[in-house]
Parts: structure tokens; C-alpha cells; sequence
């Protein structure tokens, strides 16, 4: 008769084998399931990153960008932004000068010039106006040109951009230049007034001197 303890034991054995290879199995399973998780997450991450990517390089090239959910209090629509590039753009793209943009714009040729240096930012309707101007194609933006009284936008001869204020700085330079050669004259007259006239009082010494020793 085997023995009643050696058999317990194969039993308890055999029950934790089995209870084992149960939870292994389980653990198994729940390991593929986090695996197939884990890759399908970085598949997605790679996608949104590629995507990102490709809407930085569009907005790169666009220079202006609708940020839709922002829209400030009192006002309808989209907000937009600025980039000085986009002036250079819109004019390289459709060869205009930026008198003709400026008469499109509906501003003046030095705020143009200034838009395009990044001086200044151009208001909420007039980045309408130039989102509007990067829309059209060649033919809309010639009937565009038309409509504003002009043939083409190509340049013509005549003020250059920011010519006045450099003229202005010219003349205030040349009146300063004028002036302190003015102040430098005067002070050298006076400096020969000065000297002839110490050498005058010298002379009606030295002779005062002469007389005196005569008369003695």
C-alpha cells in the first residue's frame, strides 16, 4: 500500500503545477494585450508628430495663421497673425511693388515699407485684406489691380520707401554740420579779435614805454 503522505504530496504537487501554469498563462496573455497596446500607442505618437511636422512647415510658408477658438471680446472671426515675410512673399509671388501694394491695402507706401522692416504691425482689417491678397491667383490678383487703377504691379521710378524720413535725417544732419561749422568760425574770429587786440594794447605800451624814457 503506497504511502498516504507520498501521495499527498504528488497531489499538492501536481494542484500547483497546475494552478501555476494557469496564472503564467494568464500573465501571458495580459502581456501580449500590453505589448500590442504599447506598440499601436507609438505608431499613433509617430502620426501626430509626423502631422505636426507637416503643419509647421505650412504655417512656415504661409507666414499668417487662423487661430480658430481664440476670438477676442467685441470682435467676429478668427485672430490673425503677422509676419513681416509675408509682405515679401505676397510681393515676390506676384512681382508687386509696394506702391501697388500699398494702394491694395488701402495704406500708405511708407507703411508698407515699415510692415515689410518689422517696424510696425499692421491693424485687424488690413491683415484681412492681406490674408485675402495671399489667396488670390494671378489672374484674380490682375483684375484686382485693375479694379484699383493699375495695369500692373510691377515697380515704376520714383520715391523710394522710407525716403522722406532719410531725407528728413540728411537735413537735420547737414543743419548740425552747418551750424557747428558756423560755431566753430565764430569761435575762431573771436579768438583773432582777442589776439589782435592784446597785441594792440601791447603796442600802445611798448610805445607809452618809448615816450616816457624819451621825455626822461
Amino acid at each position: 500500500m503506497p504511502n498516504l503522505a507520498s501521495v499527498l504530496k504528488t497531489e499538492i504537487r501536481r494542484l500547483a503545477r497546475s494552478e501555476a501554469r494557469a496564472l503564467v498563462a494568464e500573465l501571458r496573455r495580459s502581456l501580449q494585450r500590453e505589448r500590442k497596446l504599447a506598440s499601436a500607442l507609438r505608431k499613433t505618437v509617430a502620426r501626430q508628430e509626423r502631422e505636426i511636422a507637416d503643419l509647421r512647415r505650412q504655417i512656415a510658408r504661409g507666414a499668417i495663421a487662423a487661430v480658430p477658438p481664440a476670438v477676442e471680446p467685441g470682435e467676429a472671426g478668427p485672430r490673425l497673425r503677422f509676419r513681416k515675410e509675408t509682405i515679401s512673399a505676397i510681393r515676390r509671388r506676384h512681382g508687386l511693388s509696394q506702391a501697388s501694394l500699398a494702394k491694395l491695402v488701402g495704406v500708405g507706401l511708407n507703411t508698407v515699407w515699415s510692415w515689410e522692416k518689422g517696424k510696425s504691425t499692421p491693424r485687424r482689417r488690413q491683415l484681412a485684406a492681406i490674408a485675402e491678397l495671399r489667396s488670390l491667383g494671378k489672374k484674380e490678383m490682375l483684375e484686382r489691380l485693375a479694379s484699383v487703377g493699375l495695369e500692373s504691379g510691377r515697380k515704376k521710378p520714383g520715391r523710394k520707401p522710407g525716403s522722406a524720413v532719410a531725407a528728413g535725417k540728411k537735413r537735420v544732419a547737414k543743419k548740425k554740420k552747418t551750424t557747428k561749422k558756423k560755431s566753430t568760425k565764430k569761435k575762431a574770429t573771436r579768438k583773432t579779435v582777442r589776439r589782435k587786440t592784446a597785441k594792440k594794447k601791447t603796442a600802445g605800451r611798448r610805445a607809452g614805454r618809448k615816450v616816457a624814457r624819451k621825455r626822461s
